[in-house]
């Protein structure tokens, strides 16, 4: 990178390097305790398998020796990504190889050696009722998870689903299934603090949060993305999919296959598209820190929002009604360039 620094001022080789040693090692037995540990089930495993790394997945927490092994490692730079869905049905539609003793295990585990940790829960899914999902919730909340990421399930394209499309609930039936998550999760103590984010108090993903307030974040890996703000621009990256070729060009010093630069004109539209998913919204002085542009470039937005009861604000904060939080793509779409 030319700029050879981002707006702190940073070196971003030493960034860089120190990045590295933190997310590509996933876990290695000779790791010194006090060292982060991010315990995710990635495209690289099996690229890092072959370097002679052993990556560790939830399944493996049922193992006695995991145990022993997860104790080694500093809590407070843990990430946990759980299994979320624990209903057999629902884990034969949507093919996942665990199965509900597994999930449960895992999470368990989690429970036992560390003070946070999160849980994924999916609605919406194929055949689901509005019963079916109070027993996932009655299981979820049971083993009284920190952090609740909740998603409705998406077609994508080019998966089994885009060509076998299954029957999954209407429109209306989803709306009353996050309805549902949402007083369910707040009488058991979890504020919705993000669109698909539940917490108890302490425990928001400081990580997630980061790409909410359009913080920058450097992405190393296969697939993997990054921003970067510089002193007059920012800049999007995208590293390699392929395992094998994101590891040979990144020996060869060329793991990024694309950057693109966010012109002025999208800056307002990217930054909303992230503040906006909040509860809390943002502040009128981080928009200007992160964008680098001044108030009256939102200023036309934030009147239509307003007037169509999408937002409230005062003098230093803008945030979601909530409203605003049930049509969010909406709400949205106001700040897309003309």
């Amino acid at each position: 990178m030319a700029d050879g620094e981002n707006r702190l001022g940073v070196p971003l080789l030493e960034r860089v390097a120190d990045l590295a040693d933190e997310m590509l090692v996933v876990s290695q037995p000779d790791r010194p305790a006090g060292r982060r540990l991010q315990l995710r089930a990635t495209p690289l495993a099996t690229a890092a398998r072959e370097r002679g790394i052993r990556v560790i997945t939830p399944t493996r927490l049922r193992s006695e020796d995991a145990h022993e092994e997860l104790a080694r490692y500093d809590p407070d730079g843990l990430v946990l990504v759980a299994y979320g869905q624990i209903v057999p049905a629902h884990l034969l539609a949507l093919g996942r190889v665990h199965d509900r003793a597994q999930a449960i295990a895992a999470v368990e585990e989690a429970a036992a050696a560390f003070d946070t940790f999160n849980l994924d829960l999916m609605y919406a899914l194929p055949g689901q009722t509005l019963e079916g999902l109070d027993a996932d919730l009655d299981q979820a909340l049971a083993l009284q998870p920190p952090h609740l990421s909740v998603y409705h399930l998406t077609i994508e394209p080019n998966t089994y689903f885009a060509k076998f499309p299954p029957v999954i609930p209407e429109d209306d039936l989803a709306y009353d299934m996050l309805d549902r998550i949402t007083e369910r999760t707040a009488a058991s103590g979890l504020r919705r603090y993000e669109i698909s984010a539940y917490a108890r108090a302490g425990h928001v993903c400081a990580h997630n949060l980061n790409y909410w307030q359009f913080g920058d974040y450097l992405g190393i890996g296969a697939g993997a993305h990054s921003k970067l703000t510089f002193a007059h621009r920012v800049v999007r990256q995208v590293r390699y999919r392929e395992p094998r070729l994101y590891m040979d060009n990144a020996i060869a010093g060329r793991a990024v296959a694309q950057s693109d630069e966010v012109g002025i004109g999208a800056l307002p539209f990217e930054y909303m598209l992230n503040a906006l998913r909040l509860k809390d919204g943002f502040t009128l002085a981080q928009f200007g820190e992160r964008t680098g542009l001044a108030i009256t470039s939102i200023q036309r937005g934030l009147e239509e929002a307003e007037r169509k009861g999408l937002i409230q604000r005062d003098l230093a904060r803008v945030w979601p009604t909530t409203r605003g939080f049930d049509f969010l793509s909406d709400l949205q779409s106001i700040f897309l360039p003309d």
